[in-house]
């Protein structure tokens, strides 16, 4: 399959994401019913199923974006619950004195984001290698190189932080690609994605581990061990283990702050670097690296604080580009008990000027 050259700009208009819209009567939507009702199953399960699967191997990428925007339409269409917690988020963020309007292009921005992350998600696992590789080589800038290469250089790994942000399913295959051996946090909900993806990873000397089924800290201190650039994310709010006396304001929400990367830095003595991949006009892309702790005294320094510091900040740049709104209705719903020994630590929800 060859690359597509057309640029997004040049696409018809209705192959842009704005609001698809679906008969109500329309057998799709009545498929989708059964299947998010009846069986339980969530928009990435669906997406990863062996149909969309087949479909997405045989469609050019413009047309499988498309095609899974009006299945994402749908979907949230018939998934309240996942779309009110979405929106309570949103909501949460932009505070009581945003209009509907503001909220309304927000919900449409931030849908949009989330399916081109499963779009992302299946190209790397089921398209073909040669076709990524052209992707990578074509579209996707890198900026800070230099950063990881001072912390690699080092011997002792790195741990490059990440979150749920933009393309990042593109970033272990554009680093192996300048040849840093990798191990990264990977999660799948399909057995057949997964396979396709360890596949792919042992090509480019890159483990994968995953942290929702094992225990990840032994593993991920061996990883470091080897040299590799351990690729990880620091807003898995649902397996954020806090400190029981320091907390943080995360976009706008009460949260005890997770110690995993602290502890992480401070075992391995690895320097820390943070990366996001940022979508650009054009069906573009770029890798934007920082350096985040003293890469030779990596021990000093609140590493999660920095991390969730700079995460935000690029949220409250890009708020579209954070797939993970779902998931803050857990700090909504269940703040954080203070104790008086507590020790604050803000995080802002705006960007930084």
């Amino acid at each position: 399959m060859r690359l597509q050259q057309t640029t997004i700009n040049s696409i018809p208009l209705i192959f842009k994401e704005k609001s698809p819209s679906l008969p109500k009567d329309w057998g799709l939507e009545k498929i989708l019913a059964g299947l998010a009702g009846a069986r339980g199953l969530d928009l990435s399960r669906m997406l990863q199923a062996s149909s969309s699967v087949w479909l997405f191997q045989r469609l050019p990428a413009w047309a499988s974006r498309h095609l899974m925007g009006l299945v994402g339409a749908a979907y949230f269409r018939l998934n309240q619950a996942k779309r009110s917690k979405i929106m309570t988020s949103l909501r949460a963020y932009l505070g009581e004195d945003a209009d509907h309007e503001t909220l309304r292009r927000m919900w449409v921005a931030v849908r949009a984001g989330i399916v081109d992350h499963y779009h992302e998600k299946l190209m790397m696992g089921f398209k073909p290698l040669d076709w990524l590789q052209g992707l990578m080589n074509r579209r996707l800038k890198v900026e800070g190189l230099s950063v990881l290469k001072q912390a690699h250089d080092l011997g002792r790994g790195v741990i490059m932080v990440t979150g749920h942000f933009g393309a990042v399913e593109f970033m272990p295959l554009s680093l192996a690609m300048h040849g840093y051996p990798l191990a990264t946090m990977v999660h799948c909900k399909s057995q057949g994605l997964r396979e396709a993806l360890e596949y792919k990873a042992s090509l480019f000397n890159t483990n994968l581990l995953d942290p929702k089924s094992e225990s990840v800290l032994f593993r991920a201190l061996q990883e470091l061990k080897e040299g590799r650039v351990l690729i990880t994310q620091c807003d898995e709010l649902d397996c954020w283990r806090p400190y029981p006396n320091k907390f943080i304001n995360f976009l706008g929400q009460e949260a005890g702050l997770d110690r995993s990367l602290d502890l992480l830095a401070r075992k391995s003595r690895a320097p820390v670097v943070f990366g996001l991949i940022h979508r650009r006009p054009g069906g573009r892309y770029l890798l934007r690296i920082t350096p985040v702790s003293d890469m030779r005294n990596p021990e000093r320094g609140q590493v999660a604080r920095a991390c969730l510091d700079l995460l935000c900040q690029n949220i409250g740049q890009e708020p579209q580009a954070w797939y993970e709104w779902a998931k803050l209705t857990r700090l909504i719903n269940d703040p954080p008990v203070k104790t008086e020994a507590e020790e604050s630590i803000p995080i802002p929800s705006e960007a930084a000027a």
